[in-house]
């Protein structure tokens, strides 16, 4: 298959889906058990396991295991050439996947789609893949270039490549386009692993004898160290954002986990003797213990490490994990085959996963509990409790399993703290570790009046706000009230002043002066297990004020009178000036404000206007103020003066 030639084979291979059954049953005694142990605080239950059983054993060596759902795909050595095989582990059908001349090596598989090497034309190796669903083989990267250990995740495919500078790592999308670079940076890079948006490798950058584990996020394109600790680290697996290998250690051999998430670095197989080989499926690890050969696994989320393959006697190497289904190469200890390799497997029945992202919060009807829903097959619901500390003991809510991500809790107590835990269960019963809520209030509602002592003042006067703070029991006392005002057309609430509620919830704010129209409500902040609560907002009208001034009480005829004030606050605009005598108006003026153009100056909005009476008598003046859409209209005080000749 040199330069992409290839005849695509059309051998459909036909693979039911069966659905997966939940394969244990607890005893009452255990169920108690976990139970007792979730209210206490204390870890989730064990896993189960189902197995081992044989997955291939038909002579020969039987190496490289992958496991992608149900099917489970490997290097078959029983013929003169290597082949790969596979199985539908729902239906126990074993099938082969198309034959050529040559070795084809280290197959992976997800969903319907296996890769593989394929040294049938090049020895040196090239990437195919096969469609289980349309029987179409794909030639993924052929060429002179040595291709090979590719993995697959989705339609996403890659692999290590030398193309003259030693081994990069390059991929391709199934579903469209040419192949593409994943790593091209100084060094080696071997054996890739996919998952989503994330490659993982390891790593010689460092030089001859060094191995680091790298990563890189295709949609960012952001490439980075796992670990940073100089030890010799290779044989990464990945799985959504955790990353597992095998590091060097002083005296042994350790497998490693990170979450990219977290940050966090878990000593996964920390032991005595060496671990190897690790692989990772969601928040369970699995590898190669060399104490005593056996498979072992660790769930993340609990901590517990547990033994995957202790039926079988013999050696054991090559764990991979998809899901709760592992699988692994076991050699054979006696006849038939004497040192043969087999593929064996195991079905873990793990506890669900903790419910994620629990959010609690306090609504009139109640406490809301919301979460994240969980994914797994077998899950049967969530349990929800509620205790009055962080410590317990906690009281199971609801009558059974909850069904959706999601609870009201109508009893939580008022005027109290309450704490939750919400755990999911499978379909044997068995408890998630648990979320955790912190203390959430269940506060008793509080009802808040206000009532100003008049609703309209002159500008510079004062008034009086007073109300009462209640709950339904009856008064709330010595708790600090807030009034605050907003500009009349809009605008956030500011704060005015603060007081304290007396022995009867009564409170009053004395000496309120507004500079304009001005909105005013009381708020109480709540606390102490009392719900917040606002006032009635109501509005205080503010009336300017006209001042006015004569030159003279008393004038001859044709003299002149100047009539002068100002109009408070400071104002843009006009007055008018309306000039009495004898019974009927005699002049009747428009001043502007501040002078021409209606200017308002720096010390404030005065006006001025001159009148000369040209005959004798008493004549009185009036000065008003329109108002406009801060203040009421005003008209000042009448001034009189008399005209003699």
């Amino acid at each position: 298959m040199k330069d992409g030639a290839s005849a695509a084979r059309t051998t459909a291979v036909n693979l039911p889906v069966a659905p997966r059954a939940s394969r244990r049953a607890w005893t009452a005694f255990v169920l108690t058990g976990m139970l007792a142990l979730l209210l206490a605080g204390g870890p989730a239950s064990g896993i189960g396991l189902e197995g081992p059983f044989p997955v291939a054993d038909s002579g020969g060596d039987q190496l490289s295991p992958a496991v992608g759902g149900d099917v489970v795909v490997w290097e078959d050595g029983g013929g003169a050439d290597a082949d790969i095989r596979g199985k539908n582990l729902a239906t126990n059908a074993e099938f082969a996947l198309p034959a050529a001349a040559g070795d084809q090596v280290r197959p992976a598989v997800s969903g319907n789609v296996v890769v593989w090497e394929d040294r049938s034309t090049d020895p040196t190796g090239d990437i195919v893949a096969y469609d289980l669903s349309s029987g179409e083989e794909i030639p993924v990267a052929v060429g002179a270039a040595p291709q090979r250990r590719p993995d697959v995740d989705g339609s996403l495919v890659v692999w290590e490549e030398d193309r003259g500078s030693g081994f990069k790592l390059y991929g391709r999308d199934l579903e469209g386009g040419a192949s593409f670079a994943v790593s091209t940076t100084a060094g080696d890079k071997h054996r890739p692993a996919v998952s989503g948006d994330l490659v993982v490798w390891q790593d010689g950058r460092r030089g001859s004898g060094n191995s680091d584990v790298y990563a890189k996020n295709l949609r960012t394109g952001s490439e980075f160290a796992v670990e940073s600790v100089g030890a010799f680290a290779d044989t990464p697996d990945v799985s959504g954002q955790t990353v597992v290998w095998r590091q060097e250690g002083a005296a042994s051999d350790d497998v490693y986990a990170k979450d990219l998430g977290t940050g966090e670095t878990i000593p996964v197989g920390a032991t005595e003797g060496d671990q190897y080989s690790p692989a990772v499926s969601g928040k369970l690890v699995v590898w190669a213990d060399g104490r005593d050969g056996d498979v072992r696994g660790r769930d993340l989320q609990t901590g517990e490490v547990f033994a995957v393959s202790a039926g079988d006697s013999g050696p054991r190497a090559n764990p991979a994990i998809e899901a709760q289904t592992v699988v692994w190469e076991s050699q054979r200890t006696e006849e038939p085959n004497l040192g043969a390799w087999d593929i064996r497997g195991a079905r873990l029945d793990a506890a669900p996963a903790r419910p994620a992202n629990l959010r609690a919060a306090a609504e009139s009807g109640g406490v809301r509990l919301v979460w994240d829903a969980n994914t797994e097959e077998d899950l049967a619901g969530y349990e929800v409790y509620r205790g009055s500390s962080a410590e317990g003991p906690f009281q199971r809510l609801g009558d059974g399993p909850l069904t959706t991500p999601e609870f009201l809790d109508t009893g939580a107590p008022k005027g109290a703290f309450s704490h939750y835990r919400v755990v999911a269960l499978d379909g044997s019963g068995q408890p998630s570790a648990h979320a955790r809520s912190g203390a959430v209030p269940f506060a008793v509602g509080t009802n808040l009046t206000a009532a100003p002592s008049r609703t309209t003042v002159s500008y510079g006067q004062t008034f009086a706000v007073s109300g009462r703070l209640a709950h339904a029991g009856g008064s709330l006392a010595g708790r600090e009230v807030i009034l605050e005002r907003r500009a009349d057309g809009g605008g956030g609430f500011v704060e005015v002043a603060r007081g304290q509620a007396g022995s009867d919830g009564a409170y009053q704010f004395g000496a309120v002066s507004p500079e304009r129209h001005t909105v005013y409500r009381a708020r109480f902040a709540g606390g102490g297990g009392f719900e917040p609560s606002v006032s009635p907002s109501f509005e205080v009208k503010v009336r300017a004020v006209v001042l006015t001034e004569l030159s003279a009480s008393n004038v001859k005829v044709g003299r002149q009178v100047a009539i002068s004030g100002a109009v408070r606050p400071a104002h843009a605009g006009s007055v008018t000036v309306t000039v009495r005598g004898k019974g009927r108006i005699v002049a009747k003026r428009v001043v502007y404000l501040g002078g021409t153009g209606g200017q308002v100056p720096l010390d404030g909005s005065r006006y001025r206007f001159v009148y000369r009476p040209l005959e004798p008598g008493d004549y009185s003046v009036s000065v008003s103020f329109a108002g406009d859409a801060d203040h009421l209209g005003a008209t000042g005080p009448t001034r009189t003066f008399r005209a003699v000749r």
